[in-house]
């Protein structure tokens, strides 16, 4: 980029400047009302380009203002050079005399000045808007896309940095489909260019490589040239997450606690009307189990809210670390495999272990034994809690079977509830299957395929 040296506005002013004293000298040959027009009024416009020069070289310490208003100066004098060359020229071929010649090319001069330099003013202010838009474009956060109508499809031309990474493929997404670049997440949801078309700021879920489905708010912005705009995606998939979250551990405090409450106040009562001491047992055991309920309500959120960012583990080395450290209530045995599992794990795969056992324990008691089993089948991960006791109940197995966000509906089955939300987040699934001779609840779970060294973190998903 061309630049002017700094304080080269100077140049401007002084030619301001010297275009004013010409004025002046002409003012002061003609009489009062002739110059008001002949000179005055191009000595003020005279001053106002040497107030304007003052300013660049107060204001402009990079030159590029600067030498984009002299192209403009330059391209208003030649065209007045030119007018004036033409007009004078014309008068003289016909004989007629140019009085006063060096004030009118004074004249001629200024008016040619004033126009390159609004002229020049203008084109710096709109390239520096411009540019201003560029930069704010290329360094959001969030992922963004220029797009223009192409062959009945609308078609991306540029992108910034956030959306390369976010989106990131084989193929460059400059001249693709915008639908093709960011595709909708199943058949249901439709393409992203449909959604814009009903408002300028939508709700778009698309499915995003290894990040799997993701929730954006979709605003669509004008660029300023008809048909063109700026598509800016905002990720919201966390908050989405972190509300679902909160409206089940809601819903099923505000169940129990009712339960509670309508047992507690029944024993009350039947304490009032006949003392037996039996009554204050239950309500004591009621509370306890609503103080154990909230905690451990509160220790899930915990847990499921931390933003500890996800690393490539071991999985083998995972499990086995969790079973040697003991404190699981129950007899465990393990078989796990001696290759690597390469897995992506942000933390939590410790805490649907701790659950899968904790059910083994409040379902089968001190003596059930389980069996923790990990193996490589199709590709995937599965992780196996099998035991030799009664059971989990319908009503908790129910949680594996159904929509893990609307069916939660008491907090005996939250951890159940925490380990399908947990492995779905993880990209997995959860089957559980109970007979005769006891329960085997499978976790099935994406390995790594990356290639990225284990205890390596993944970079940062962008808006996420």
């Amino acid at each position: 980029m061309v630049r002017a040296p700094p304080y080269s506005g100077g140049a401007l002013a002084a030619l301001g400047f010297g275009l004013a004293v010409v004025h002046v000298v002409h003012a002061m040959r003609m009489d009062l009302v002739g110059s008001l027009v002949e000179a005055w009024v191009p000595f003020a416009v005279a001053v106002g380009i040497a107030s304007y020069g003052v300013l660049l070289v107060r204001g402009d310490r990079t030159g590029d203002r600067t030498w984009t208003v002299y192209r403009g100066v330059g391209v208003g004098v030649g065209t007045a050079a030119l007018m004036f060359v033409w007009t004078v020229g014309h008068r003289l071929l016909q004989g007629h005399t140019v009085d006063h010649l060096p004030f009118v090319v004074a004249n001629v001069a200024t008016a040619g000045v004033a126009i390159g330099t609004l002229l020049g003013s203008y084109h710096a202010r709109s390239r520096r808007d411009r540019y201003r838009a560029e930069a704010l474009f290329s360094n959001l956060p969030t992922p963004a896309a220029y797009v223009e109508p192409r062959e009945g499809t609308t078609v991306v031309t540029k992108v910034n940095g956030a959306f390369r990474k976010l989106f990131d493929s084989h193929e460059t997404p400059v001249g693709r489909p915008i639908d093709d670049c960011v595709p909708p997440a199943g058949d249901e949801e439709k393409p992203l260019s449909e959604a814009l078309e009903s408002g300028t700021s939508v709700r778009f879920r698309c499915t995003v490589g290894v990040a799997g489905t993701r929730e954006f708010v979709t605003t669509s912005a004008a660029a300023g040239t008809p048909d063109h705009a700026y598509v800016i995606l905002v990720d919201i998939t966390e908050e989405r997450r972190r509300e679902r979250r909160l409206s089940v551990l809601n819903r099923v405090l505000r169940h129990d606690v009712r339960s509670a409450a309508n047992v507690v106040l029944g024993h009350a009562e039947a304490l009032a009307e006949d003392g037996d001491a039996a009554h204050l047992d239950v309500i004591e055991g009621r509370v306890d189990d609503l103080v154990e309920m909230s905690q451990r309500a509160r220790t899930l959120d915990r847990l499921l809210s931390d933003d500890t960012p996800s690393r490539l583990v071991n999985l083998r080395d995972v499990v086995e670390e969790r079973l040697d450290r003991g404190t699981l209530g129950v007899a465990v045995r393990r078989e796990l495999p001696r290759e690597t599992v390469p897995f992506h794990d942000n933390g939590l795969i410790d805490a649907v272990l701790d659950e899968l056992l904790a059910n083994v324990e409040e379902h089968g008691g001190p003596d059930v034994t389980a069996t923790v089993t990990l193996t490589v089948v199709d590709g995937g991960a599965r992780l196996t809690v099998a035991d030799d006791g009664p059971g989990i109940p319908r009503s908790e197995r129910a949680v594996f079977e159904r929509a893990r966000e609307t069916d939660l509906d008491h907090a005996s089955g939250i951890g159940l509830w925490f380990v399908t939300w947990v492995v779905s987040e993880l990209g997995g699934d959860v089957d559980v299957a109970t007979d005769g001779d006891g329960t085997v609840v499978t976790v099935r779970l994406p390995v790594a395929n990356d290639g990225a060294a284990v205890g390596a973190e993944p970079e940062a998903t962008p808006g996420g």
